[in-house]
């Protein structure tokens, strides 16, 4: 199922085994491509792997599904929903690198 998939690659992320969460990340994308959270897992992961053109590619995908889609919107919406700041700070960076706008 999709929702243990994008947990699944979130659990890899969160352990610095961003090579095995990018692929599920990607798998995720694959059987629903219209999964906004999938994507900005694929995202933050590409990020982190310095895959750039991928993370490019990625990203606009990202932003055609949801347009207004920021660092400081994700931010907004994370920091709440998780438990630990470093998880949020550790999402963001991914983003950032990936080349999310602010």
């Amino acid at each position: 199922p999709t929702i243990l998939t994008s947990i699944g690659g979130l659990s890899l992320y969160f352990l610095d085994r961003y090579s095995e969460s990018v692929e599920r990340a990607r798998e995720c994308v694959r059987r629903v491509p219209s999964n906004a959270f999938c994507r900005t897992t694929l995202v933050a992961n590409l990020g982190q792997l310095g895959l750039q053109d991928e993370a490019r590619a990625a990203v606009a995908e990202l932003l055609k599904m949801s347009p207004n889609f920021s660092l400081t919107s994700e931010r907004k919406a994370t920091a709440p929903r998780w438990s630990r700041v470093e998880y949020v700070d550790l999402w963001i960076d991914g983003l950032r690198k990936a080349g999310v706008p602010e």
